[in-house]
């Protein structure tokens, strides 16, 4: 786009309509410039982030660091997040898995990290949705044991047949 120039024009006669159209198609001019340079300032300023991510020196540590400062985090969030059913517990996970492809890597392959307690609670608003999240984290834990506190207020039977499904064992 051809950077308006405003210095070659100067209106003989300011108050001539021919004067004011010339003036006000060179405001349009200069604001559609503008706006296409803050346009260039966004894509140049997306693209300074990833360089600067690409050298962060957190992509330096090596995944074993990681997964201990990642077990501090969650052991920090674990007494906050027991209230109600898996998704609770579940959230501080999640979201170390939604920073990078990396951190997302390294929390799926390291049982450790999903093999704390589970505290469950089931409700009649429980889903299908709810017991996937169940198994994906059971599944995480593998091998490792993990211990499952299921508490179900007065939804016996809908807790007994979540803990089949759960377990892969069929009544």
């Amino acid at each position: 786009m051809p950077q308006p120039t405003i210095f070659a024009y100067f209106p003989s006669e300011p108050d001539s309509k021919q004067s004011k159209a010339r003036t006000r198609k060179l405001i349009a001019v200069s604001e559609a410039f503008i706006s296409a340079l803050k346009a260039q300032v966004i894509v140049k300023r997306q693209v300074l982030a990833r360089l600067r991510a690409a050298v962060a020196p957190v992509r330096k540590l090596p995944a074993e660091l990681l997964v201990e400062i990642f077990m501090l985090i969650l052991e920090i969030g674990k007494e906050t997040h027991r209230i109600g059913f898996v998704r609770n517990r579940i959230r501080p996970r999640l979201a170390l898995t939604q920073v990078c492809a990396r951190w997302r890597r390294v929390m799926h392959t390291s049982p450790g990290l999903w093999a704390i307690g589970m505290d469950l609670h089931v409700r009649q608003s429980t889903t299908s949705e709810d017991i996937v999240a169940v198994q994906r984290w059971l599944d995480r834990s593998a091998p490792l044991p993990i211990p499952i506190s299921l508490t179900s207020g007065t939804h016996a039977a809908q807790c007994f047949f979540l803990m089949l499904r759960v377990s892969k064992i069929n009544p």
